[in-house]
């Protein structure tokens, strides 16, 4: 049964890989970019089909290296290398192509003298890969400009999915080789999933051209959970080593779980990753911000006049909605009588103050102005709202209205 699953999922992945090769092949590569992509996608599938076929056989090791070096390669390809601020990055990108140089010496050892030292090496030099190409990754995409993101956005999660798997099988193939076995029989699924991030992803690969970011630098916040990683895992493996538990498929399970929910939650949702990168700029960062980026884009923003050029509560708008990455506002001002109401929009479809609620709106403004807060309308629909925040008496329309955060 084992057998069959191997098969079916890595041959499941193979035939993903070759379709997404076939599409691009017809849509043409004039790019070095495009021409590494049609390589990865190609090595990577013949590494699916190969393992699909004979499971620990030395092809499919040397394919499974020679997949990753491509990918690492089409990452480098997209970094800007003109760029003082990436000598730090060069680095990485050069230890890790050495990690997989050593790994093709590794294998190619192991085939002419087996050797159980020799294969431990192995199964440390592809954790090392797999951590190299997470952090890479996560650096990639970390110091390009908010505007690049998103055309790189879907790749870069199909990458993370490909080689937090291969983290996970290898840190626990390494720690002990038995528990390893339903990772080796699903990987197959894993990496057959990535296909449709890649060739969401691919369709935009004409705008894979990244931009860092003013303030680009190395992203380090990766290496240290990589660190934390191995620190959880190896003291797992010790405390249920004797144990007999098989916690490799609790393990497979919950990593599934995980990576469905970002892509199904997160990823398609703004507000969610909005959200996301709120709490961890809060509870994670001392800064919240980088301030002379988003001063710099703030400014450029508000002083955009001229003709064409949308009305300054628009700009106002949209200045701070690119600080949050909020993608739509409403500006509330007092008018000429005292009473505050809508006095701009930006790409918004919401309500705005309705008339007979503009005393208790008026009431509302003057004491949130006094206590100086930051409203967080979830909060008062969930009812965690504090204290504080409930004595403010916020409109019904505001709170009524899941639009508005």
């Amino acid at each position: 049964m084992d057998g069959l699953i191997v098969f079916w999922s890595h041959a499941l992945a193979a035939a993903m890989f070759a379709a997404l090769l076939i599409w691009r092949i017809g849509a043409g590569a004039p790019h070095d970019g495009q021409r590494l992509l049609l390589g990865a996608f190609a090595v990577t599938g013949c590494w699916a089909w190969l393992t699909a076929i004979g499971p620990g056989s030395a092809l499919a090791g040397y394919a499974e290296t020679a997949r990753n070096l491509l990918w690492i390669s089409l990452l480098y390809s997209l970094s800007p290398h003109s760029d003082e601020r990436q000598r730090g990055v060069r680095l990485v990108y050069a230890a890790v192509a050495a990690v997989l140089g050593f790994q093709f010496v590794t294998d190619t050892v192991n085939l002419l003298s087996y050797s159980r030292t020799v294969e431990e090496t192995g199964h440390l030099l592809r954790m090392t890969a797999a951590s190299g190409g997470l952090i890479l990754v996560h650096n990639l995409y970390g110091q390009a400009a908010p505007a690049s993101r998103t055309s790189i956005r879907l790749a870069m999660l199909g990458l993370a999915m490909l080689w937090v798997y291969d983290l996970n099988l290898y840190t626990v193939s390494y720690l002990d080789a038995r528990l390893a076995d339903s990772l080796i029989d699903w990987r197959g699924l894993v990496v057959a999933a990535t296909g449709p991030l890649f060739a969401l992803g691919a369709r935009r690969e004409d705008g894979w051209r990244i931009r860092l970011s003013r303030a680009a630098t190395f992203q380090s916040l990766s290496l240290l959970a990589i660190c934390a990683y191995f620190a959880v895992m190896a003291v797992l493996a010790t405390a249920l080593r004797g144990t007999g538990w098989d916690w490799s498929g609790a393990l497979l399970v919950a990593l599934l779980a995980v990576m469905t929910v970002s892509t199904m939650v997160v990823l398609p949702s703004s507000r969610a990753r909005a959200w996301v990168k709120v709490k961890l700029a809060k509870h994670l960062f001392e800064h919240r911000y980088d301030y002379r980026t988003e001063w710099l884009r703030f400014t450029d923003t508000l002083g955009s006049a001229g003709e064409g050029a949308p009305p300054l509560g628009e700009r106002t708008l949209k200045a701070f909605g690119e600080i949050l990455d909020a993608p739509a506002g409403l500006l509330l001002a007092p008018d000429v009588s005292g009473a505050i109401v809508g006095t701009s929009l930006w790409n918004w479809a919401g309500p705005t103050a309705p008339a007979d609620e503009l005393d208790q709106l008026r009431n509302f403004w003057n004491k949130l102005e006094v206590s100086g807060r930051i409203i967080e309308f979830d909060a008062f629909r969930g009812g965690w709202a504090p204290t504080i925040d409930r004595e403010l008496d916020p409109p019904a329309w505001l709170v009524d209205d899941p639009a508005i955060w």
